[in-house]
């Protein structure tokens, strides 16, 4: 099948709506990290760390936080990507993502190494 980037992009945009009315308009965390992501990354729309950071916030809300959405806001208070760099608050966010599960926000063990 021959590549399409015109389609492509028009899929990605359409993805990235998607996903931004599942946030925003139905409160769905996963969606939000996805949202985080298609910033993060630049797919469907311009990247921005900021707006990463946003729909990673939403995604580790108080009501149902997503696992990896806590992980990816914890990464981005690591490394000061989109925000002031907070290693407290990015080890808080690593350990609420651990206790729900994802486990690369967990810290190695001799089992897991």
């Amino acid at each position: 099948m021959p590549r399409d980037p015109a389609r492509a992009a028009k899929l990605e945009a359409q993805s990235f709506d998607n996903h931004a009315y599942h946030c925003h308009d139905l409160h769905d965390a996963s969606a939000c990290t996805r949202l985080g992501l298609a910033y993060a990354e630049g797919v469907g729309v311009s990247r921005s760390l900021v707006n990463a950071v946003s729909a990673f916030e939403l995604s580790c809300g108080p009501d149902a936080p997503d696992a990896e959405g806590c992980y990816r806001l914890g990464r981005a208070y690591d490394e000061g990507a989109g925000v002031t760099r907070d290693a407290r608050k990015a080890a808080k966010l690593y350990g609420q993502a651990c206790a729900a599960g994802y486990l690369d926000a967990c810290p190695p063990t001799p089992k897991r190494r």
